[in-house]
């Protein structure tokens, strides 16, 4: 109902000096709505340890609305958080929670209006807050090659597994964006200049946990032995060094 039709409704009710044996929630009578809670996010997906969380408190004729938002972890709810909060009507309100441990977790979002009228609403979200685990297989730490075209190797392993880097001398170098097998390992090719190089692969899984493998080093050295003949000697002989 429109706010004068409300304020007729109440001036008639007075007016007419309602009697009853009951109790009357006068508010109810007068079609006085609970607040109406759109949750906009979680909803159920997966995500990090940040999750974001939004939604949208509006009552009829309340300008705020007093809201209380419970996370808890569905296995051990000792294991939450809370957010109390007054919100202006018809608003979106937004911030994070920060849930460190993995699992399924239950929202509860409370909210009531100056008068007491209070509604409630439920959501979810799987939190995967364990980053992805990087082995480095090859090359060796510190090993020298011969050749420029060298080939990493490493193995990642993580629920959620979604592609993982390779960077040379902290730029990066490469990606495997395809499915990557955790069960064998996994290889890059890159062509290095001579020199001493820093290699180091990055993993990342579905929610953004990243995956840090060790940072190894390796030398690519194609350059030859210099030989120079040194015939200025007395005895005629040529003298031979190496650069």
């Amino acid at each position: 109902k429109q706010s004068e039709e409300l304020d007729s409704a109440i001036r008639q009710i007075i007016s007419k000096a309602v009697v009853s044996d009951r109790v009357i929630d006068i508010f109810e009578s007068v079609g006085f709505k609970k607040p109406n809670i759109e949750v906009l996010s979680p909803l159920g997906q997966l995500s990090n340890s940040t999750v974001r969380v939004q939604y949208r408190a509006t009552d009829t004729l309340s300008s705020t609305v007093t809201c209380n938002t419970f996370a808890g972890l569905i296995a051990d709810l000792s294991v939450s958080q809370t957010d109390l909060r007054e919100v202006n009507s018809g608003e979106l309100t937004s911030f994070d929670m920060n849930l460190n441990q993995s699992g399924d977790w239950i929202f509860f979002f409370d909210c009531f209006d100056k008068v007491g009228n209070g509604n409630e609403i439920f959501s979810a979200v799987q939190i995967d807050s364990l980053a992805p685990i990087v082995s480095i297989n090859y090359p060796d730490n510190t090993k020298i090659f011969n050749y420029t075209n060298v080939e990493f190797s490493y193995n990642a392993t993580d629920d959620h597994l979604n592609n993982c880097d390779l960077y040379i001398d902290k730029t990066f170098n490469a990606t495997n964006s395809s499915e990557i097998n955790q069960l064998i390992k996994n290889n890059f090719t890159s062509e290095l200049g001579n020199g001493y190089h820093e290699w180091q692969v990055k993993c990342y899984d579905s929610v953004n946990n990243v995956g840090l493998g060790n940072i190894n080093t390796v030398t690519v050295d194609t350059i030859k032995p210099e030989i120079i003949l040194d015939y200025n000697t007395p005895n005629l002989h040529p003298k031979i060094s190496f650069g």
